[in-house]
């Protein structure tokens, strides 16, 4: 079983990582930036479980992944740091620690899920080095995982789909 999960794993990586590459060619994008974890549980002491999780991560692995992929493209893979870029809102540039998946920012009212801002201001940071520089897109593609545990056959990561990730204040959104 931890063999097939392993190798259920790296298929998984393989097939993210060109979806990521080909993403970055179809938009002829020469740079992709990526958030660097790599140092992400050092000096810190979260309990055994959760020291025992991050130590699990495949991050590593999928960074090789696309790196190696995206120098065949001809496409620079950069890592960038993500200190506060899940806690800095890309609309006034106020800082607050997030519960949950979502952020709301207290200032402006602006929300949006947590992983689409961070990946809004690690790019900000990249292009104009600091955070919430640019506008966090209103709909997004991703693949939505599935259970490794529902299925018996090798399938693919997931279904590509839109849907909105973000509203601002609605004062602002309506123009009042």
């Amino acid at each position: 079983m931890k063999g097939k999960h392993a190798r259920i794993m790296r298929d998984i990586a393989h097939k993210l990582s060109h979806a990521v590459v080909d993403e970055a060619v179809k938009r002829r994008a020469s740079t992709i930036v990526v958030g660097d974890v790599r140092d992400i549980a050092d000096g810190v002491n979260l309990g055994k479980q959760n020291n025992q999780k991050i130590s699990g991560w495949n991050h590593g692995k999928l960074l090789s992944y696309v790196k190696y992929k995206a120098t065949a493209e001809g496409v620079a893979v950069v890592l960038q740091n993500e200190r506060y870029s899940s806690q800095t809102c890309p609309q006034c540039g106020n800082r607050h620690k997030p519960r949950g998946r979502n952020y709301n920012c207290p200032s402006c009212g602006f929300s949006g899920h947590r992983d689409v801002i961070g990946q809004t201001n690690i790019l900000s940071l990249y292009l104009y080095g600091k955070p919430g520089k640019l506008a966090v897109p209103w709909v997004i593609k991703h693949r939505e995982p599935y259970s490794i545990r529902s299925t018996r056959r090798r399938r693919d990561t997931g279904q590509v789909s839109s849907r909105p990730v973000a509203r601002a204040n609605t004062r602002e959104a309506t123009g009042l």
